[in-house]
């Protein structure tokens, strides 16, 4: 994960020392694809656009949206009914939804209720 930070233009300092993968970071990584998406969707700059969308699409199939559904199953296991379960539940299906919207294959699950192909 921190290559795919690198090779999208996120360095790390060397003294960080803690691991890149839990969800704040993740979260932050993908707040700024967003940003760069916006930036580059505003200024009409197609190739950038489908550059950052390919980025996107990569990061949330590899990274962000298994480790969010991972921490969902873990806390509707743990505790069923939870503001932390009902908010990691959210926080999946936002993914899922996002995910979908920018198209192509993906390897996220369906939300409830969706039939699978």
């Amino acid at each position: 994960i921190k290559r795919f930070y690198q090779d999208n233009g996120v360095d790390m300092a060397e003294s960080f020392d803690d691991l890149p993968d839990h969800l704040c970071v993740e979260l932050e990584f993908a707040q700024l694809l967003a940003f760069r998406e916006n930036e580059a969707a505003a200024g009409d700059d197609a190739q950038v656009l489908a550059g950052i969308r390919l980025a996107e699409k990569t990061f949330l199939d590899r990274f962000l949206f298994p480790l969010a559904d991972r921490l969902a199953d873990l806390a509707v296991a743990a505790m069923p009914v939870s503001p932390y379960t009902r908010m990691l539940e959210a926080l999946r299906c936002h993914l899922s939804l996002h995910r979908r919207e920018l198209g192509g294959t993906s390897h996220t699950t369906p939300m409830d209720g969706e039939n699978q192909p």
